[in-house]
């Protein structure tokens, strides 16, 4: 019977690595469960592709990232690796430092292919009309080409019975070399804090990219989506920030620097912040 196990272990893992994840509409993000911990704890560390805080969980397959990294508070940084292929969480980490954590994630390139209606859609949706316009529509041949990347991080809070997680972070409002990345400049530890204003800067390549859609959801009214656009600095604020799960992404859609010109090729890069307001 362990034979037969394992043949078919095998077999699902090849089939996995031929196949690239698709689903290019959807959100990406990385799910710490718990979010909040004691110094010492385990976290695991999820891969989701989906709407609304639902979909499915990626495994851990070296070949379709670039980076899995773990920022501790002081600053130092390292891989994360599964315990093995096809580990779904995909890894599980412990936290010995007192602050706030980053996990980060930077996807290879993945394609996937549009028809007109969809293609609208995605532009529509995603605030990406910036991106087509100026575009000749007759000049866009369909099926479109999309060819996208996931920028991922999420913040993990390890606390001590003192601090409640409040301890200083030497890369907490730093950026973390994704080529889309939503930095954080400020949010509220809990709602008993002051504030309840979350604010964002969004970089392209580390340089501020703005004119581009943001947009927060939480997990309590998932499908209510807020929307706010990058400022000139790539700056971005939310305001009535309540303690739940929050989710700010954002797409940045541009031509394909190896198209022919024709605009029928694509290139998109996804980044997705995940974090929580504790109570």
């Amino acid at each position: 019977m362990s034979c037969i196990v394992g043949m078919t272990r095998r077999l699902w893992l090849a089939s996995l690595l031929l196949t690239a994840p698709l689903a290019t509409a959807h959100d990406f993000w990385i799910e710490p469960t718990p979010a909040s911990v004691t110094a010492g704890e385990s976290v695991s560390l999820a891969l989701w592709v989906g709407q609304h805080f639902q979909g499915t969980t990626q495994p851990y397959i070296p070949a379709w990232f670039r980076r899995f990294e773990h920022f501790a508070p002081d600053g130092s940084r390292s891989p994360i690796v599964g315990s093995e292929l096809g580990d779904d969480p995909a890894a599980r980490l412990t936290l010995s430092q007192l602050g706030s954590h980053w996990i980060i994630y930077s996807s290879e390139f993945s394609t996937a292919k549009m028809d007109r209606e969809t293609f609208t859609d995605y532009v529509m949706e995603r605030g990406l009309e910036y991106a087509v316009k100026g575009v000749d529509p007759s000049s866009i041949l369909y099926p479109v080409s999309d060819r996208y990347r996931r920028c991922a991080k999420a913040l993990i809070r390890a606390a001590s019975d003192h601090d409640h997680g409040r301890s200083h972070s030497a890369i907490l409002n730093q950026p973390l070399g994704l080529e889309l990345e939503l930095v954080l400049l400020n949010y509220p530890l809990s709602s008993e804090d002051n504030s309840n204003t979350i604010e964002l800067q969004l970089l392209y390549q580390d340089r501020p990219l703005s004119g581009v859609t943001v947009t927060a959801q939480r997990r309590s009214l998932p499908k209510q989506r807020r929307k706010e656009q990058s400022d000139s600095h790539g700056r971005i604020s939310f305001t009535s920030i309540e303690a739940d799960d929050w989710l700010f992404s954002a797409v940045h859609l541009y031509p394909h620097r190896g198209s022919s010109g024709s605009g029928s090729d694509w290139e998109s890069l996804w980044a997705s912040l995940r974090l929580t307001i504790a109570d």
